[in-house]
């Protein structure tokens, strides 16, 4: 009747350490989708700072795209026609190179971007992190003579 009994207790305290060992798993999976999230994030804001700083003179004309243009289709379009910065891919060690696409911006029926006249750039860049499940699509709006800028995170 004993050996019954301690039989019942070993089982139901593996039991009991197997689901700690599947939450702690689970624990170190997420911890470690986060941290490549993080470093995708980190690495498109590297290539944003990288394109303001060398690479605006090689800005495209604006292409209009369907209103609410998705982080997916911004993805599937920087991966066929953004330009691969690979030194960061090396600094960062990624996956792959962040993808960078400079548009010029101005006003509807204005050919130059001349005194008095609002222009600007939108960069969107594309990171992957460590993995090719972490992604991530930075845009950044920069208005000419205006140190501010507007960038958002797509989804």
């Amino acid at each position: 009747m004993a050996v019954i009994a301690v039989l019942g207790v070993l089982l139901a305290s593996s039991a009991l350490t197997l689901a700690g060992l599947e939450r702690s798993l689970l624990g170190e999976r997420l911890s470690v989708n986060y941290t490549h999230q993080l470093i995708a994030t980190e690495a498109a804001e590297a290539a944003l700072r990288l394109a303001q700083a060398q690479m605006l003179d090689q800005a495209q004309e604006w292409i209009p795209r369907p209103v609410g243009f998705s982080a997916r289709q911004w993805r599937g379009w920087l991966a066929q026609n953004g330009v691969a910065l690979r030194s960061l891919r090396d600094r960062h060690n990624l996956l792959q190179a962040p993808r960078i696409h400079i548009e010029r911006l101005r006003p509807a029926n204005t050919t130059s971007c001349g005194a008095g006249t609002r222009c600007g750039h939108r960069l969107t860049a594309l990171a992957y992190g460590r993995s090719k499940q972490t992604w991530v699509v930075i845009q950044v709006v920069l208005i000419d003579a205006d140190e501010s800028r507007l960038w958002r995170k797509l989804r």
